[in-house]
Formats: C-alpha cells, sequence, structure tokens
C-alpha cells in the first residue's frame, strides 16, 4: 500500500453564557481525499533466505505479481460534524448539563481492495461513498457537583449517554472466496452499534494529593 490521505476541516464554534446558562455549539465541515495505490498478490514458493533450497514456510510465500496493474484510489468524500451543548448552574457548586453530537470518520485504508473502489479508476463506486464515511451520533444528559468538607475537596458528575454507529471493516485475514475450506463471507462487512450507559467521573483532594475514579458501565447492541 503506497497512499497519502489528506483531512481538510474548516470549522466554527460558539460560545455564550447569560446568567446561569452556558451554551456552546461547533460545527465542522470535513473534506478526505485518498490518492495512490495498491496491490494483492499470491502465495507460491519463493527461496527467502537465498540458499537454493525451498523448504518450510517458503513453500507457500505472499508476494505481489509484478504482472498485475497496481490498483488505484483517487477519490474524496466531504461530511460534516456538529455539536451542541448547554450547562445550566442550579447553585455555584451543582449544574446539569445535556448535550447532542454527530460525528464521521473517514475509514481510508480499509476501503482498498473492496469493491467500493474502482481499481482501475481509482474512484468510489456506486455505494461507495457511503462506505467510505462510518458516522457515529450520541446524546448526553448528565449533572455535576463540587464542594469541599475541612481539608478535602471533592467532585462528581454522572452522566448518562446512548451512541449509534456504523462501521464498515476490512478483514483482510477472513476467507472470502467461497470455493474454499473455511468460507467466512466477504471481507468487508457492515457493523451497525448502539452504546447506552451512565459514566461516573469523580475526584478528592487534600492539598498537592489527589484521587480519581471513574466508572463507565455500559450496554452494547449489534
Amino acid at each position: 500500500v503506497d497512499m497519502a490521505f489528506t483531512t481538510t476541516a474548516p470549522y466554527l464554534s460558539l460560545n455564550v453564557a447569560a446568567g446561569p446558562v452556558d451554551i456552546d455549539a461547533g460545527i465542522r465541515r470535513e473534506q478526505f481525499k485518498a490518492n495512490g495505490t495498491y496491490a494483492g498478490g499470491t502465495a507460491r514458493a519463493y527461496d527467502v533466505d537465498g540458499n537454493g533450497t525451498i523448504t518450510g514456510a517458503e513453500n507457500s510465500v505472499y508476494l505481489i505479481d509484478p504482472g498485475v496493474a497496481r490498483g488505484l484510489a483517487n477519490y474524496s468524500v466531504s461530511y460534516t460534524n456538529y455539536s451542541l451543548g448547554a450547562n445550566y448552574r442550579l447553585t455555584s457548586n451543582l449544574s446539569g448539563f445535556v448535550r447532542t453530537s454527530s460525528g464521521h470518520r473517514a475509514v481510508a485504508d480499509r476501503l482498498l481492495f473492496s469493491a467500493n473502489v474502482d481499481a482501475a479508476s481509482g474512484l468510489l463506486t456506486a455505494g461507495g461513498a457511503s462506505a467510505a464515511v462510518a458516522p457515529v451520533k450520541q446524546h448526553e444528559i448528565g449533572v455535576k457537583n463540587r464542594g469541599a468538607f475541612g481539608d478535602t475537596s471533592y467532585s462528581v458528575s454522572a452522566t448518562y449517554f446512548r451512541s449509534t454507529t456504523t462501521e464498515f471493516d476490512y478483514d483482510q485475514t477472513r476467507q472470502d472466496n467461497p470455493n474454499l475450506p473455511n468460507y467466512a463471507g466477504p471481507k468487508l462487512n457492515v457493523f451497525g452499534f448502539k452504546a447506552s450507559g451512565v459514566e461516573v467521573e469523580s475526584t478528592l483532594g487534600w492539598g498537592d494529593l489527589s484521587l480519581n475514579v471513574n466508572v463507565v458501565p455500559e450496554v452494547h447492541a449489534v
């Protein structure tokens, strides 16, 4: 694989404080570009150590075939990410907050060798644009508190969250030839995940010493 991946991401951020309310919002427009070449190969006998004898693992060495043209990748995809959150101070030490966000991640090299890239032109095939981007959405609501008793300071926050994501993953080790034993299907698989749970973060402080304890019980669904 001889590839270059470039992401350009202009963004705008806004923060507003009005009395007990703080609001922050952000939006980012990303353009992901892929450019380069890649090549598959075949397993064949090869004298790796150059001693003139083919033995052991040398009977099946995976090598690029110089007689087969390298695949091209020359495509781009664009997507928009955003985040919107609000914090309300009930007292100087107690506040509640909410947030919703949507983000994306370009799949990059895992898309190569799949039917989503035309190896001859390097462009994405029909449906390839959606396969090239993995989206994730998350919603959060929580509360946080801070205070002190004696010489000890503390802070604690609890956040309930729900996340959904769809990921297009390429497994190079997956046997995808139906004519061979142990057939496991296409190497490029679409996985959808959902996760929800509560994240608890807490700190205790005594002078220059602090203790942090975090717990994140989650429930996952596919």
